[in-house]
């Protein structure tokens, strides 16, 4: 408050662009959000890469600071450069309350960067199952794909959550679907030894004998990384 009293600049922006309320928004500071924004900064000021206040508390989970910033009139569908919006990163960062905040405010749960990734993809990517099962429930496509074809069945698979991937299949995921160079769930969950996750893609359907573009089978992908239980399950499934 003193130096805004005796004339600093609540708009300036260091090399990367980033202003006094980027810095308290991202540490959660709600009471000097709130002081910078009483004196008139920019709430929608990007930084660089485009991240706006809004994007810097999501990102860290500072629910408070995002619901001041939204009841100033913040954007929850603006975009970095790379087309994150507040929910791409409160999802991939497992913020269930900050993610379900931006929600009610209008967040796009369909929202792509420019990869493709939505939401779902991010919140699936990183196991959150909570963030994944609320953003269905507001119309998160199940089966939306990136520009390369990934699904987020895909993205749960490879990285072995199980019960992620569980939901996404209750919800209608395709367990055959299949990225632009031909991977299934299966050949990513065989590829990275998640034997769990395999059994589960198998009962609800997956092609033990999809071949990718090179020809490989999930057979062929948990014997090359050594995967011998994935191998035994594959084996007694065929």
């Amino acid at each position: 408050a003193l130096l805004l009293e005796r004339g600093a600049d609540l708009n300036a922006a260091t090399e990367g662009g980033f202003t006094p309320l980027h810095l308290s928004s991202e540490n959660g500071h709600n009471d000097v959000c709130a002081l910078l924004l009483e004196r008139g900064a920019d709430l929608n000021a990007t930084t660089q890469k485009g991240s706006t206040p809004l994007h810097l508390s999501s990102q860290d989970g500072h629910k408070d600071v995002c619901a001041h910033l939204l009841k100033r009139g913040a954007d929850p569908n603006a975009t970095t450069q790379e087309g994150f919006t507040p929910l791409h990163l409160s999802s991939y960062n497992g913020h269930k309350d900050v993610s379900a905040l931006l929600l009610k405010r209008g967040a796009d749960p369909n929202a792509t960067t420019q990869e493709g990734f939505t939401p779902l993809h991010l919140s699936s990517e990183n196991g959150h199952k909570d963030i994944s099962a609320f953003l269905l429930e507001r119309g998160a496509d199940v089966n939306a794909t990136t520009q390369t074809g990934f699904t987020p069945l895909h993205l749960s698979s490879g990285n072995g959550h199980e019960d992620v991937s569980a939901l996404l299949l209750k919800r209608g995921a395709d367990p055959n679907a299949t990225t632009q160079k031909g991977y299934t769930p299966l050949h990513l969950s065989s590829q990275n030894g998640h034997k769990d996750v395999c059994a589960l893609l198998l009962e609800r359907g997956a092609d033990l004998n999809a071949t990718t573009e090179g020809g490989f089978t999930p057979l062929h992908l948990s014997s090359e990384n050594g995967h011998k239980d994935v191998c035994a399950l594959l084996l007694e499934r065929g």
